[in-house]
């Protein structure tokens, strides 16, 4: 086993955003039962009737390892809403133009991974982020199919994931702000 940083991220995109929440868990009631696997903080991102990114927190949140998970579906609520459609291409709208580049760019992902996952969660799709460390990764992936989620793959560092909510404005603790109608 390596030191627990919990810096690895592993995606998980379910049906429904039901599906997703029951599916986090049950990953938090398998970490408890294994002695080698204990993940960090699990979260789901899924979008509103009203088109709006809305965010859930499983497990510890006022960590600094929940703080990353706070942080990317942040990130990810703050990216998801700028991606349109022209002309067939994928392109990020506002959010100060090059500071939504470079954090898609530090997040690995391109505006076609943003709309596709965009398309997905409009069409009621969730997304289940799990933090773990390297060793957990590929254990989890099989859990996370198990439970019936399809894997995504994006490899980034916690550093770029910090960078990013920066640009973005996207407090240390994750915690975007909230709409009041919310």
């Amino acid at each position: 086993m390596s030191e627990n940083k919990k810096d690895q991220f592993v995606w998980a995109l379910f049906d429904t955003f039901d599906q997703a929440d029951e599916a986090a868990r049950q990953i938090e009631k398998w970490d408890k039962a294994l002695v080698d696997i204990k993940l960090g903080p699990i979260g789901v991102i899924h979008a509103t009737e009203e088109g709006k990114m809305k965010t859930h927190n499983y497990g510890p949140r006022n960590t600094r390892k929940g703080a990353k998970v706070g942080m990317l579906l942040g990130v990810m609520a703050a990216l998801l809403p700028a991606v349109t459609l022209v002309g067939g291409l994928a392109t990020g709208a506002v959010l100060g133009g090059i500071t939504g580049r470079l954090s898609k760019k530090k997040l690995g992902l391109t505006d076609e991974d943003l709309a596709r996952v965009k398309e997905e969660l409009d069409n009621g799709k969730a997304i289940l982020i799990v933090a773990c460390d390297d060793y957990e990764v590929e254990a989890t992936e099989a859990e996370l199919k198990n439970l019936g989620g399809q894997i995504e793959k994006y490899t980034f560092s916690s550093q770029d994931l910090e960078e990013s909510a920066k640009e973005l404005s996207i407090p240390v603790t994750g915690e975007i702000p909230r709409d009041p109608e919310d």
